[in-house]
């Protein structure tokens, strides 16, 4: 009899923390997607604080990357201006543009009313602009991506600011999962080296999303150890360290041979293991873009790498 309780109390207590794991899993997960509460104060990626008082109706967005992630966390009507860059998804393409190459435009700007601008240091505002735009009012915040980890963070701050945390968590949920499976795939192939160039020789070193895009695939970006960002590499170097793949973006036309002679020995071309792509083509601002098509990206270059 008593080794009969001693069972049933035994089985109870394992119903008990199975039941309080459950909980405390559901808390967590209810947590982490709770309704952001108004006002919000957070500092950016550049030390700015920043005070947000209400969930923003008008936004404005300066990148490319930041557009793809309101338009994927369901934002579209809150979108009242983007960058001439901004081409993804096609709705992006009828809003209106109050940033080009030459920069933002002020009047066009503070004419559209906006609560919050989202941008990012690739695309960032002018000090002398950001202080005007600030005095009009309205809110800014800037962001940075030096890995994946630094682009799943941006996607849950902006799933924040604007309360789609819900849709920010399952979103990033989703392309963790997906990152995962083709970091799986690759850790069975034997590792190459990569050299992608972005135009004239230019190429991302240590601290870009892009070279921790390789780094997941257990590839090795020839230009890491060269220095942080967006270096160029001497033809000399590129030649002497021959990479196994290498990845151009900056084509007239995808599928271009290279037009420089001087590299035309690499193992890479002559191993059919040079991919060229336009510069405006999906797969340039795929790769080139740190936002929710990351997943694709990071597909697009196991492909390359490693083969289909």
């Amino acid at each position: 009899m008593y080794k009969k309780s001693k069972q049933l109390l035994c089985i109870l207590l394992a119903l008990l923390l199975l039941i309080s794991f459950a909980s405390c899993s559901n808390t967590a997960s209810s947590n982490a997607a709770a309704n952001t509460a108004y006002p919000l104060s957070i500092t950016d990626d550049l030390g700015n604080n920043v005070s947000i008082d209400a969930k923003p109706a008008r936004i404005v967005s300066t990148s490319p990357a930041v557009t793809e992630i309101l338009f994927a966390l369901g934002l579209d009507d809150e979108i009242v201006g983007v960058s001439s860059s901004c081409d993804y998804p096609d709705a992006a393409k009828s809003k209106p543009v109050l940033f080009d190459y030459s920069g933002p435009n002020v009047e066009s700007i503070i004419q559209a009313d906006p609560d919050i601008i989202l941008s990012d240091v690739a695309y960032g505002i002018p000090a002398d602009t950001q202080l005007l735009l600030e005095k009009s009012g309205i809110k800014i915040v800037l962001m940075t991506y030096t890995s994946v980890e630094d682009v799943l963070d941006n996607i849950t701050l902006i799933g924040k600011i604007t309360d789609k945390n819900k849709e920010a968590a399952a979103l990033v949920s989703q392309m963790r999962s997906d990152i995962g499976k083709i970091a799986d795939k690759a850790e069975k192939q034997e590792p190459k080296s990569v050299f992608i160039n972005i135009g004239g020789y230019y190429t991302p070193g240590a601290d870009t999303f892009i070279n921790d895009l390789i780094k997941t695939l257990g590839a090795n970006n020839i230009a890491q150890g060269l220095g942080s960002g967006w270096i160029m590499i001497p033809t000399e170097k590129l030649i002497e360290d021959d990479p196994d793949v290498y990845i151009d973006l900056s084509a007239v036309n995808s599928g271009d041979l290279p037009a420089d002679k001087i590299i035309s020995n690499l193992s890479a071309i002559k191993n059919n293991k040079y991919y060229s792509y336009s510069y405006s083509s999906n797969e340039t601002s795929v790769i080139s873009r740190p936002g929710p098509r990351l997943t694709q990206a990071l597909q697009l270059l196991y492909d390359d790498i490693y083969g289909k």
